[in-house]
């Protein structure tokens, strides 16, 4: 099994042989929002994906349109109880 390999470019991802807890997690710090996997998926993957704004498109609104076109992945609005851990640097 080869090495796990991530390339996040100028609107452009590739995950190789990757877990897909990581690529989540990318996704939640993209779009400045958290994001649960609900896809019951589980495994390592590759996938590429690339996204350009439309005229009138923000880069968020292009990259989530890219998901669902390119990788068939909604991400859909929810309200739902989450656990959050927050460290706070505190200077003395």
């Amino acid at each position: 099994r080869d090495d796990p390999s991530w390339i996040w470019g100028d609107q452009k991802l590739t995950l190789r042989n990757f877990r897909l807890l990581g690529f989540f997690s990318q996704i939640e710090s993209k779009m400045g929002l958290p994001v649960l996997d609900r896809t019951g998926l589980s495994g390592y993957y590759d996938l590429e994906i690339a996204w350009r704004p439309r005229p009138g498109e923000n880069e968020k609104t292009a990259f989530r349109r890219a998901l669902l076109e390119q990788l068939g992945l909604e991400l859909v609005p929810a309200r739902e109880r989450i656990e959050l851990l927050i460290v706070e640097w505190q200077k003395n």
